[in-house]
């Protein structure tokens, strides 16, 4: 898996105005701070929270065990999406906030049985719904160029 710029004192920095920024933290009657468990993005959206990350390994380990893979990064942000987007038009996302040093996850991915086993997936089934021309989001085609270029 490739190296992320991930710094684990990100967290400890001054923030900036912007609603990226914002801390949703709350106090209790005892004066103590707790943390709410979401992110809401420049544009509203609420993500929710999925762990903490310290090291590349916890990086490495969360996106393994969640399906997740790099999308882009950015000096405040790495943006991740479903390894599956092309195949299930997934929209499980997620994006690691590198000041906060934590992940958030927005939707939940498509391809799950109720047991929450994978779909067993043949990549080189060539039946016809397979070859069916779908609609994509930026990141299956992000998906669909690297494994073009992996075969």
């Amino acid at each position: 898996m490739e190296n992320y710029n991930i710094n684990p004192f990100f967290h400890l920095q001054s923030s900036s105005s912007d609603a990226d920024d914002e801390d949703n933290s709350l106090i209790n009657p005892q004066n103590k701070f707790i943390k709410k468990e979401f992110h809401i993005d420049k544009r509203g959206k609420r993500w929710e929270f999925l762990q903490k990350i310290m090291s590349q390994k916890d990086l490495d380990i969360v996106c393994e065990e969640n399906l997740l893979e790099k999308l882009d990064e950015r000096s405040d942000r790495i943006r991740f999406c479903c390894c599956y987007s092309l195949e299930y038009l997934c929209p499980f996302r997620a994006v690691m906030i590198k000041r906060k040093a934590t992940l958030f996850t927005r939707f939940e991915h498509n391809h799950l049985h109720e047991n929450g086993n994978l779909i067993e997936i043949n990549e080189n089934n060539d039946s016809q719904e397979n070859n069916e021309i779908r609609s994509m989001s930026h990141c299956s085609l992000k998906t669909a160029k690297n494994r073009q270029i992996s075969n």
